[in-house]
């Protein structure tokens, strides 16, 4: 799982302005957060959040961690994410990052391969910018932010029927081969 952010034309209105203005990058966005499954399909996002909120806070808002959470009691499914998203009352999280003071040997081998599997999501947005290179040009701006949405939603649809026909993807490449020994009830809730 990874956020997004998509790059916006300033509002004239200046209250507007300001909640998509992220003061870390200086620039208007729009933020987005998308987790993937192994075989490289979006299987949750939160979209068109205002650029200045924090990812975990996209994700709260959006519903994505009650979805994540209702992912995980079905299968037993865990999300990794990086240090921008909140373990707190997640048991369905893996945060990766550096090891911490005082952690286990155990939990050290555990964030470390969760910053390896990390770098799928990152696979998993370099597809999805690639697929769609008009996500890094600044979108127009709209009052009317269920156009917005529906532009995002459509473009994670077009997404995952890309996946689904094309098939071409790292992720799927890399890691759904792999997953043969799962249950195919398992496999049907990715595709």
């Amino acid at each position: 799982m990874d956020g997004l952010k998509i790059p916006i034309q300033k509002s004239g209105d200046e209250e507007i302005q300001n909640a998509f203005y992220n003061g870390w990058l200086y620039c208007h966005f729009i933020g987005c957060i998308f987790a993937f499954s192994p075989s490289g399909l979006i299987v949750a996002c939160t979209l068109n959040a205002p650029g200045s909120w924090h990812d975990s806070i996209i994700a709260e808002s959006g519903g994505l961690y009650s979805k994540l959470q209702i992912i995980h009691e079905r299968t037993g499914g865990i999300a990794v994410v990086d240090s921008a998203f909140s373990k707190k009352r997640c048991p369905f999280l893996i945060k990766s990052g550096k090891a911490k003071v005082g952690e286990t040997m155990a939990a050290r081998t555990l964030r470390r391969q969760a910053t390896s599997l990390r770098q799928s999501a990152e696979w998993g947005m370099r597809a999805l910018q690639g697929s769609f290179p008009r996500l890094k040009d600044k979108m127009l701006f709209s009052e009317k932010m269920e156009d917005r949405k529906a532009f995002l939603h459509m473009i994670s649809l077009l997404f995952n029927y890309r996946i689904r026909t094309v098939g071409l993807n790292q992720l799927a490449s890399t890691y759904y081969p792999n997953f043969h020994l799962v249950g195919d009830d398992v496999l049907d809730m990715f595709n």
